[in-house]
Parts: C-alpha cells; structure tokens; sequence
C-alpha cells in the first residue's frame, strides 16, 4: 500500500473521536453519533457491528477505496482492544 502514511493519520483521527468509558462500559465512535455499551470480551463484535458506519465514514471523509478501509479498520480495532486491555 503505497499511502500507508496517509492511513495511519486516517487510524489515528479515528482513535482521537473515539471515546472510551471503562467505569460505565461504553465507547462513542467517531462514526455513529451513539453511544454503545460494550462488553471487553465482545468489542470485536461491537465493531463489526459498525462496519457498514465506518466504511461509509471512511469513504466519504477521507476519500479511501475498499482495501484502505480495510486495513484502517485492522489497525483501528487492534488498538481500540490494546487500549481496552490496558482500561485506558
């Protein structure tokens, strides 16, 4: 992928919109005005759930074709489960 640079700045916008609560178990995605409940062990399902959002998200923002969104989505759903395993 040759705008990899590019793409890490897309992932990086999208974990600074994101907003975790550890203590009431939701998280606020940059790409769906709701705020979700979440369980530690499903927040893999709980984005996938919202894949359709960020897929639109990502294409309408950012400009990105199918294989750029899935690897934002990759990297993003890596880092959102380190930072909940980690209660940031």
């Amino acid at each position: 992928m040759e705008n990899k640079k590019y793409l890490d700045k897309v992932v990086d916008h999208l974990l600074i919109g994101t907003k975790i609560d550890n203590e009431e178990g939701t998280i606020i995605y940059p790409f769906s005005l709701l705020r979700q409940s979440y369980i530690k062990g499903s927040i893999i399902q709980n984005l996938r759930l919202n894949i359709p959002n960020l897929i639109s998200y990502c294409k309408k923002q950012f400009g990105l074709i199918d294989d750029e969104v899935r690897y934002v989505f990759n990297r993003y759903v890596d880092i959102i489960i380190d930072k909940l395993k980690d209660g940031e």
